[in-house]
């Protein structure tokens, strides 16, 4: 996931997920325009076998289909274009909905 402050979007790269994303221009980059509040961006993410979840401010969301079949594809790496700072991170191992 990525945030650009001047272009004001917040994007999810999925060019390292499945065997295919890569392969096709455009099919594993998806942005979004997002309003900054005293330049904070808020995230709320959510990772399914299969998706990624991201809301911004609680006005935006992306949520892309994921196929984590390559070493590369797993883990969720945040980043900005600019110097950026975490102020909080929080994680929760969630539990299968159904049958889980």
């Amino acid at each position: 996931m990525s945030s650009n402050k001047n272009d004001k979007s917040f994007c999810v790269d999925r060019t390292s997920s499945g065997a295919v994303s890569s392969l096709f221009a455009g099919l594993g980059v998806q942005c979004g325009a997002v309003t900054l509040t005293n330049d904070v961006l808020t995230l709320d993410v959510f990772l399914g076998t299969s998706m990624v979840e991201a809301d911004a401010g609680g006005h935006k969301s992306i949520t892309p289909r994921v196929y984590p079949a390559r070493d590369e594809s797993l883990g969720l790496p945040l980043f900005a274009d600019g110097a950026a700072t975490v102020r909080s991170l929080k994680v929760w191992a969630m539990k299968p909905a159904f049958g889980g």
